[in-house]
């Protein structure tokens, strides 16, 4: 199950995964617009659509399937981008100012974006009870 990506300083995706982490030379666009091509939508259709129902401005959750609900920490469009997969979190906690994020396969990651954290994980729910999941 993927747990996170990050876009790294050379513009290539570190992936976080199935207990391994790999790096892979893409752009964030094309590795999600690949991901939801099984679901015969794009990137910017899915922004469009989920923006739409949900009247968010930015940062969109991005719904790829049962197993990927993803928490944009930090945009695509940034350096540095940070998405993490909502349903891989198996539980998060707060020290000394930053989120500590445990995964379900025995993995953590720590953010400074509390806030962002936050107000991602209550907009994962409402697609989540938008969807009955």
């Amino acid at each position: 199950m993927l747990c996170y990506f990050i876009k790294n300083e050379n513009y290539s995706l570190d992936i976080y995964q199935d207990n391994s982490y790999k790096n892979i030379n893409t752009t964030v666009q094309k590795y999600l617009n690949e991901k939801l091509k099984n679901s015969l939508t794009d990137l910017a259709s899915r922004e469009k659509v989920t923006k739409k129902i949900f009247h968010f401005e930015a940062k969109i959750p991005l719904f790829i399937n049962n197993n990927e609900l993803l928490m944009c920490i930090k945009s695509y469009r940034l350096e540095k981008s940070c998405y993490i997969n909502y349903f891989s979190i198996k539980y998060y906690y707060e020290k000394d100012n930053e989120i500590i994020i445990e995964f379900y396969e025995n993995h953590s990651l720590k953010t400074q974006h509390k806030y962002t954290f936050y107000e991602q994980i209550k907009r994962c729910k409402q697609i989540i009870e938008f969807l009955n999941l």
